[in-house]
């Protein structure tokens, strides 16, 4: 199954067998890696980024989904809808909002976490960390 997302960021997924790995395109203003990857049997809430530790895995799940991708691109004919939202500046509710951000982040005491999005913007983190604080 490949799932995309290009509301609230721009992702996609692909689930097999117990494996879900999720590519992040465009973060959204949220600290996602560009690569994350769960066992949903042994973590169904997908709290540990398993990307680092079973890059096999990672590489088919790469593999599943660009070939969906790309199978699914050339039946339709049309570009790419992900990569037309990135072009027009991300998700609509991330259109010049890192200032805004940035400064709401600061006034709760997450200091670290505006001067990344000041810094990268919608990028997405090139670690695997999920930082959930």
């Amino acid at each position: 199954m490949v799932l995309s997302n290009g509301a609230w960021s721009c992702q996609r997924g692909v689930r097999w067998d117990d494996w879900l790995l999720v590519r992040t395109y465009h973060t959204g203003l949220k600290e996602f890696p560009s690569l994350m990857l769960f066992n949903l049997k042994d973590d169904p809430h997908e709290t540990r980024n398993l990307a680092d530790k079973h890059p096999e895995v990672v590489n088919e799940g790469l593999r599943r989904l660009e070939s969906f991708i790309t199978e699914n691109l050339i039946k339709s004919g049309q570009p790419d809808p992900i990569f037309q939202v990135i072009a027009d500046g991300g998700p609509l509710h991330t259109r010049d909002a890192v200032g805004r951000m940035a400064e709401r982040l600061r006034k709760t005491g997450r200091e670290k976490h505006a001067a990344w999005l000041e810094q990268n913007g919608g990028a997405p983190r090139e670690d695997s960390e999920l930082l959930l604080t």
